[in-house]
């Protein structure tokens, strides 16, 4: 991308664009470029974290992003980056999809995801946050410390 662009794209950066709908089209394109390419897993995981972020998980999902290599995106990676913003932005079904998986820990960085949701009003995501069987468990410690 760096040499494409003469830039090098940031989660900040991806983040800005992205919040305008009309650069949603490019993000399509951005997983097409991947998707031709023989690309990092750190890059698979961007897109997968992107996706997680603009509620295009679906999109990503059907376009079976596996790469060259079977390169696939870590739903953990970045301090479970994924859960966190899908959760603070209130994507219920990409934090439904995202507890199904063993790797994604919702109480990363002091269980920011359901503190996020609940600040922002997001009542269904908490709730299914609350029950999952890790949240529980992270609760159970906190009361016996």
């Amino acid at each position: 991308i760096k040499q494409l662009c003469g830039i090098s794209l940031t989660k900040n950066l991806c983040e800005d664009i992205l919040k305008k709908s009309e650069h949603r089209k490019r993000f399509v394109h951005f997983l097409n470029f991947l998707k031709q390419h023989d690309i990092s897993q750190k890059a698979v995981n961007y897109a997968f974290q992107f996706a997680c972020l603009c509620d295009l998980l679906q999109f990503f999902q059907d376009h079976d992003f596996r790469l060259k290599r079977g390169v696939q995106p870590d739903p953990s990676a970045d301090e479970n980056y994924a859960i966190r913003v899908a959760a603070r932005n209130g994507h219920t079904e990409i934090v439904k999809y995202l507890l199904t998986n063993p790797r994604v820990d919702p109480r990363a960085n002091g269980n920011y995801a359901i503190q996020r949701a609940s600040k922002y009003g997001h009542a269904d995501v908490v709730k299914l946050l609350l029950a999952d069987p890790r949240m529980l468990l992270n609760f159970c410690l906190q009361i016996l410390e």
